[in-house]
């Protein structure tokens, strides 16, 4: 029973800091924040993870466990590779809205590569997985060979991240569909050959 609370807990405490992460980023984050969220005092958080890098490291760790996932599903599907890129499009786009956790990792590790001065290594490997996916879907008819994969790959990615970063007017819960009606209008163009 003990250890159920604590686990019950640990989730609690992990989902109010992908709230305050995703909301305010690291350097900004002030661990009564997070604290308040919870109904824990500081001292009774402190007792959970502690400081505040070790709770950042908790949540990119969430966030890592859902990515490796979602593009292990991408990579190893075996739908057509056109139906497999507009899945991951949707997916990420959903992970981003829905779960608290996989945006703050999100952030947190963004903020991370900026700050090193690096690229951040989930967007060059949506990216190159993005291009990957063109590339396979032309060699199976769905996408003309007179687009180039590569800047083909940047634009999807570019018009999944953009969606959710800008929010184009669009609350989180609307994010999806958006996203989904730009993707309808993208993919008849990806479809004719360019001039």
């Amino acid at each position: 029973m003990k250890q159920a609370r604590a686990r019950l807990t640990h989730t609690v405490i992990l989902d109010a800091a992908g709230e305050v992460f995703a909301a305010h980023g690291f350097a900004a984050t002030n661990l009564q924040w997070v604290a308040a969220r919870t109904g824990l005092t500081k001292g009774a958080l402190y007792g959970h993870f502690p400081s505040k890098a070790a709770l950042a490291a908790a949540v990119i760790e969430s966030f890592e466990a859902s990515w490796r996932e979602m593009t292990a599903d991408a990579r190893h599907s075996a739908r057509p590779a056109l139906q497999t890129l507009t899945w991951l499009a949707l997916e990420l786009t959903r992970r981003m809205a829905e779960d608290i956790r996989f945006m703050a990792g999100l952030r947190l590790t963004m903020e991370a590569a900026r700050a090193a001065c690096t690229e951040v290594p989930h967007l060059a490997e949506l990216h190159g997985l993005m291009t990957s996916l063109v590339l396979l879907s032309q060699k199976q008819g769905d996408i003309p060979v007179g687009h180039r994969p590569e800047l083909l790959g940047r634009l999807l990615t570019a018009l999944v991240l953009g969606t959710h970063e800008s929010g184009l007017g669009i609350g989180r819960d609307d994010a999806a569909g958006a996203l989904r009606s730009m993707w309808d209008t993208v993919l008849p163009a990806l479809q004719r050959i360019p001039d």
